[in-house]
């Protein structure tokens, strides 16, 4: 990582907290952690967030191993984050599944406290509620497919009044760069787009540079990197 920080202010909104233990993914002999390292507490993750001088971030639970309860066991560390640290905001892990729907309840129960907040089924979803609540779709559409199906649907959307929120964690090559080009032709999604690193699962850096290496203008990078943040969480606490 070396002493290099971000030029300007910088929000991250979207990464995640806590540990998860090593596990023996597809057809592996050993358990792994693919990740290399996590942020066990609230203070790792403040470290983190320093040491690429970023102002604040915004947690999620630590998942990724096939046992439904993981991420829910998280959801204590992530309020806790959120009371101790007022630069750390925060969302709960809940889910759909019918055999989960204790641990949901549980957890919906936070869902008004300060700082809280199926990639094949999300057109059908967004279309359904879209308008009626915000969604937010994390890593853009999934893919190379997933990209090219959501960049002209999501501006359509923002167009017919759909309460979405994207961020760019996990697009390869062409997906950020047309989605940011797109939003300067056609005039609209400019307040839609949050900057994410997805960090521990992805590379800071990287989703840094794919915002801020695009070929657009300044003021849409800066929206990007703090200003959509402020507007979609802070402001309206």
């Amino acid at each position: 990582m070396g002493d290099e920080r971000v030029a300007g202010r910088v929000i991250d909104g979207h990464s995640h907290i806590g540990e998860m233990a090593a596990w023996k993914f597809y057809d592996l002999k050993e358990a792994v952690k693919p990740t290399v390292y996590e942020f066990p507490t609230p203070k790792d993750y403040i470290q983190h967030l320093d040491a690429y001088g970023c102002e604040r971030g915004l947690v999620l639970p630590n998942y990724g191993i096939p046992k439904q309860e993981q991420p829910f066991l998280l959801n204590p560390l992530v309020l806790d984050a959120v009371k101790s640290e007022d630069r750390i905001h925060g969302g709960l892990w809940v889910s759909f599944l019918p055999q989960n729907a204790e641990m949901t309840r549980e957890a919906l129960r936070h869902a008004g406290e300060q700082g809280n907040s199926d990639i094949s089924n999300f057109i059908p979803m967004v279309e359904k509620y879209g308008k009626r609540v915000k969604i937010y779709l994390v890593h853009f559409g999934g893919g190379v497919s997933g990209h090219i199906r959501l960049v002209p649907r999501f501006l359509d959307w923002v167009e017919e009044g759909y309460k979405v929120y994207t961020d760019t964690t996990w697009t390869i090559g062409f997906g950020a760069r047309w989605l940011l080009t797109e939003i300067e032709k056609r005039g609209v999604g400019h307040d839609r787009v949050i900057f994410a690193s997805d960090e521990p699962w992805s590379d800071f850096w990287g989703e840094y540079w794919k915002i801020n290496g695009a070929p657009v203008g300044d003021e849409l990078k800066q929206r990007i990197l703090y200003q959509n943040f402020e507007e979609l969480y802070t402001k309206a606490q």
